[in-house]
């Protein structure tokens, strides 16, 4: 049985606008949807593997990072919230500035300099913070970890991520978020702004498992036999271990 998620609404501003939370994989960025999933050299040509398979010898095309499951994966997980109107950024002295503030202050607005948290670099020192216009439920025992969409590190600016116990807490928030230093534009309407994840609550231990030389080689033995292929250019991972995550 699946497991439900509700997001309620915390604006009256969200009254009939388009950009409302959703899964994560209806929001895949097009520089994702477009890229091929094999390698392509300079001159536009597919990049090959000369390969041994089932004792013949052949070629075979390179896998991108597209391929990968792990990167998929996070594209596809969770549920994203939207920025629902453009917010108009510019410079003065340097810092970055809201010009449309009456427009957009409702969901957004200046947080100031945060002695002590650090700023990362290639953005401005100067917080800005997202007021949460949807706020989800999940159930008893679950909370949500929100995050800057994760590996979307095209959009101007980056979310300070957070855990969230929305499971009983579905009031109005405020989450910083820092501009590019050198970005002054807009951020259109319907931007991912956050990445919000649910997960399991529970209780976790560290162990550590030490091994000899001998056992770290005959298990890295293993995993080559069990994670390889004969061909260099794939990998059992998908086939064997990964577990498919639905979000809907």
């Amino acid at each position: 049985m699946k497991k439900k998620i509700t997001f309620y609404s915390k604006r009256k501003q969200n009254i009939g606008n388009e950009h409302i939370p959703e899964p994560s994989r209806s929001v895949i960025p097009e520089w994702f949807s477009s890229a091929d999933k094999h390698k392509k050299m300079p001159n536009g040509m597919y990049e090959l593997a000369f390969v041994v398979e089932n004792g013949h010898q052949t070629f075979e095309r390179v896998l991108s990072w597209k391929s990968c499951p792990a990167l998929l994966d996070v594209v596809l997980s969770g549920y994203i919230l939207k920025t629902p109107v453009d917010i108009n950024i510019s410079r003065v002295y340097g810092q970055p500035v809201i010009t449309n503030i009456e427009e957009c202050s409702y969901f957004c607005g200046t947080r100031g300099k945060q002695d002590g948290f650090p700023t990362p670099d290639g953005y401005d020192d100067l917080q800005l913070n997202w007021i949460v216009n949807w706020m989800p439920k999940v159930p008893e025992g679950y909370t949500t970890l929100w995050t800057h969409p994760l590996n979307r590190f095209d959009l101007p600016f980056i979310s300070v991520a957070g855990f969230i116990d929305t499971q009983s807490y579905i009031q109005k928030g405020k989450l910083p978020f820092f501009i590019k230093n050198d970005f002054e534009g807009v951020i259109p309407a319907g931007t991912p702004f956050i990445q919000v994840v649910p997960f399991k609550n529970e209780s976790w231990e560290m162990d550590l498992k030490t091994y000899t030389e001998e056992e770290i080689e005959n298990n890295d033995k293993i995993d080559f036999e069990t994670y390889n292929t004969d061909s260099p250019n794939k990998s059992n991972y998908k086939k064997f271990f990964w577990t498919k995550k639905q979000y809907d």
